[in-house]
This record gives C-alpha cells, sequence and structure tokens, in this order.
C-alpha cells in the first residue's frame, strides 16, 4: 500500500501530509516520511483531546501512549494549523467504492475532516478485501467521503 502511495504523494506539490500512527490491523503509513522522492512533503499526525477533537501536530513530535492503547504526540507539542494540512491518510475498518468510511465509531475523523474542508485530500488506505465492492456502507449525514482509495492494488479515486 505505501508502495502505491509514494508515486501519488510526489506528484502533490509542497505541503503538509497528515498520517495516522497505525495500530496492528491498520497498514504502516509512517514510513512513507522517510521515503526521498516525499521529502518536499511535511509529514503530521494527530492527538485526540479529552474533548475528543483531534489536533495535528509534527511526526517528529515526543509521543505518549493514548489511554485507548494508541501512540499519539504529547499534550504542548507544536501544533500543525488546519490550513497547512494538504492530504489526510485516514485508515478504515471498510470503504466503499463511493469513499465512504466505516471507522471506529468516534467521528474523529468526520469532524477533522469537516474542519479541514475541501481544500484537504482525503486518502484511505485499506486491503481490497475491505473495500465493498458495488456497496454503498450505512452514512450518517456527519460522514465525509475520501477521495481515493490506496490498496495493495494501487490508487484509485473513489467512484462518485
Amino acid at each position: 500500500m505505501r508502495a502505491a502511495l509514494v508515486p501519488w504523494l510526489a506528484a502533490r506539490p509542497t505541503g503538509t501530509v497528515l498520517v495516522y500512527l497505525s495500530t496492528p490491523v491498520e497498514a504502516d503509513v509512517e514510513p512513507l516520511a522517510q521515503e526521498g522522492a516525499l521529502r518536499h512533503l511535511r509529514f503530521s499526525v494527530t492527538r485526540t483531546g479529552h474533548d475528543g477533537l483531534l489536533t495535528v501536530h509534527p511526526l517528529a513530535s515526543a509521543r505518549e501512549r493514548h489511554p485507548f492503547g494508541f501512540e499519539q504526540p504529547v499534550a504542548g507539542a507544536e501544533v500543525v494549523r488546519d490550513e497547512e494540512v494538504s492530504v489526510v491518510v485516514l485508515p478504515g475498518l471498510a470503504f466503499d467504492e463511493a469513499g465512504g468510511r466505516l471507522g471506529h465509531g468516534g467521528g474523529y475523523y468526520d469532524r477533522l475532516l469537516a474542519r479541514l474542508g475541501t481544500g484537504a485530500a482525503r486518502v484511505g488506505v485499506t486491503a481490497d478485501a475491505l473495500v465493498v465492492p458495488g456497496a454503498v456502507l450505512g452514512r450518517e449525514p456527519h460522514d465525509q467521503l475520501v477521495d481515493v482509495l490506496v490498496t495493495e492494488s494501487g490508487a484509485r479515486p473513489a467512484r462518485r
């Protein structure tokens, strides 16, 4: 999946790419920051605040373990402004071909994507087997769609 992401990201102009810190069941995208072809990009990750809102911080920020077990930047880490984010790379439990995403149910990424608006490209990363063909995952009004799906088969635009 990273191999499919590198050329797609390399074609992007300079900007900040928001990646996720993977859990054991998600594709590890953090090594993208070490790719020579992507040196023109700045990489960042999220921190989940006590209020449930995600904030964005440089990937190199010091980290701590969240009570739910994932790593995140420490409180007080430098903040990346929303308008600096040009690409959001996010995981999902499943996606549909139209860009619908099934997350863990907290709406964290949906709120972040709504806040970022349409100026940031949205890239869903998952296995081919987790892209539901010809179906639309159940959606609620607050659910945000991704623009691009990246699997081990490559990167492709979501079918609207």
